[in-house]
């Protein structure tokens, strides 16, 4: 049992520090505070924001694919099974059962989330972006609003993560003082 404490609570470890956010907010107006030569800035250089965005999206996608699977991995391999063990080894696990129940409910807002902030991408490269700027930098503000929401979900896990790492070194360090 302490052996697979050990393992849990270095995957624990692992899992948080690999999928530490890196996105960082951005504040920004909307297109009826810009003034004609910005919105002419915006126009002039909107093809290459474009492409810009097109690449920053394709390398989202790969992230949010495997963050997902090393996120949906700590649940269902790890918290989920170690819930299990520990009732079945009549241990309170009341306080590991509340941490993966509330990490649940963060992944299933990180998976909404991410697919709204995605959706909001695909609007915004959509956009005749020489004909309507105004309209290209709104929709570039609300995907950096949701990128946000994104971000501040994988903040939340990665806590949720933490905290059911540190449940589980209390346990071991419980049970090693018994053994």
């Amino acid at each position: 049992m302490t052996s697979l404490i050990r393992v849990i609570g270095l995957g624990l470890a692992a899992a948080a520090l690999l999928t530490a956010a890196a996105l960082t907010p951005v504040r920004a107006q909307s297109s009826a505070d810009l003034t004609s030569d910005q919105l002419n800035q915006v126009k002039t250089t909107c093809l290459a924001t474009q492409n810009t965005l097109r690449q920053l999206r394709t390398s989202d996608a790969l992230l949010r694919v495997n963050r997902g699977q090393l996120y949906e991995l700590m649940s269902s391999k790890l918290m989920e099974p170690f819930n299990t063990r520990l009732q079945n080894n009549s241990v309170d696990a009341r306080a590991f059962t509340d941490t993966s129940s509330r990490y649940a409910e963060a992944l299933n807002s990180f998976r909404a989330d991410y697919q709204s902030y995605d959706e909001q991408m695909s609007a915004a490269l959509n956009i005749n972006c020489t004909g309507q700027p105004g309209k290209f930098y709104d929709a570039i503000v609300s995907a950096r609003t949701k990128r946000l929401t994104v971000h501040d979900d994988i903040l939340k896990m990665n806590q949720l993560i933490n905290s059911y790492g540190q449940l589980v070194q209390y346990l071991q360090s419980s049970t090693n003082g018994t053994n």
